[in-house]
């Protein structure tokens, strides 16, 4: 992409808009990250310039996968976590295979 206009992307188990100028629009699409997160929920992600590291739920990749986590401090280190306890944590942060695209800043919940 030329970084001019929404690029849509399918990647992994969300659906994400690439376009770095303002947040972006994801529907969340699995259960990873429930009870925060529910199936259908559109999240609103930061992903201006700096993204550091921080405490909070995060756009990740992970590998070649784009998902929501939590990024949760462990004493001196940082741990990628998923909030339901069925589903395993990717682990500690590995820079190697992880990268930051944005904070998610709100959830919107349909009533079902």
């Amino acid at each position: 992409s030329n970084g001019e206009g929404p690029v849509n992307w399918i990647v992994g188990l969300y659906q994400y808009y690439q376009k770095y100028d303002q947040p972006q629009g994801i529907r969340v699409v699995g259960d990873s990250m429930f009870p925060t997160l529910l199936e259908g929920d559109e999240i609103l992600v930061d992903s201006s310039p700096p993204v550091r590291l921080a405490a909070g739920l995060w756009v990740m990749r992970i590998d070649d996968a784009l998902m929501v986590k939590r990024l949760v401090r462990q004493g001196r280190d940082w741990r990628v976590v998923s909030d339901n306890p069925d589903v395993e944590d990717p682990g500690p942060w590995d820079s190697a295979r992880m990268e930051l695209r944005g904070r998610v800043i709100r959830a919107v919940r349909r009533f079902r």
